[in-house]
């Protein structure tokens, strides 16, 4: 499993919609990789390795990081339709 680097976007001093489009982004990029990962630990062969649990655990970390990126979005979509 190859090792992905996520830039972080400071975005709270951009305009809405581009804070809006970049959450999007996060959020898909999120996804595509915790599919990955589930599919990876989904492999029997690889519950064996020893690496399984670390990536068991960085893998739930992702979901509570997509849960918390979809929270901000839904606000930020609020915040945009007062507008």
């Amino acid at each position: 499993m190859g090792t992905q680097q996520f830039k972080v976007v400071e975005t709270t001093s951009l305009p809405l919609l581009q804070q809006t489009q970049i959450k999007e982004l996060e959020i898909n990029n999120f996804s595509i990789l915790i599919a990955r990962r589930e599919n990876w630990l989904n492999k029997p062969e690889n519950k064996m390795r020893n690496t399984f649990g670390a990536i068991a655990n960085d893998t739930l970390i992702l979901r509570d990081k997509l849960d918390k990126a979809r929270n901000e979005l839904a606000e930020l979509n609020r915040i945009f339709k007062q507008l």
